[in-house]
């Protein structure tokens, strides 16, 4: 028999309508967790706030629905529940610091650079520094005489 290879594991030896099948399967599964999920978040809204607000606000109970729909105008107010940090300004600056990382070989050979070369070096980087502000407020100076 030809074995086949369809990607994944699970599908090897097996035609691929199975594949399609699996999806299915997957894209149902979805739904249904997505449906238990918002039941759950809309019984727990009801039920908070029924606890609170009546107390607290003078407000009347809710049902579940109007909890429910508490929850659908808190997500249209607010964007999305649990910001996972995928917006672009997020993104562009993780970028920016991610070049100020080490890499693996980096960070292993630093203590020994900065034993060996780390501490003349800056000595002498601070000194080149120094130099260079020194001859400006110099030149500064000599353009306020004149």
């Amino acid at each position: 028999m030809k074995e086949t290879n369809h990607g994944h594991w699970m599908f090897r030896d097996k035609p691929p309508f199975f594949k399609g099948v699996h999806i299915a399967g997957r894209v149902v599964l979805g739904i249904a967790a997505a449906a238990v999920f918002a039941l759950v978040f809309g019984v727990l809204v009801m039920l908070l706030w029924n606890w609170l607000m009546p107390l607290i606000f003078n407000l009347p109970e809710i049902g579940y629905w109007q909890a429910f729909g508490i929850v659908i105008l808190v997500k249209l107010v607010f964007g999305t529940i649990g910001h996972r940090h995928q917006n672009k300004d997020w993104h562009d600056s993780r970028e920016k610091w991610r070049k100020f990382e080490p890499n693996a070989m980096e960070h292993e050979y630093w203590n020994d650079f900065w034993d060996e070369e780390g501490r003349e070096r800056f000595e002498a980087y601070i000194r080149s520094k120094e130099h260079g502000k020194s001859e400006a407020s110099d030149q500064s100076e000599a353009e306020k005489q004149t």
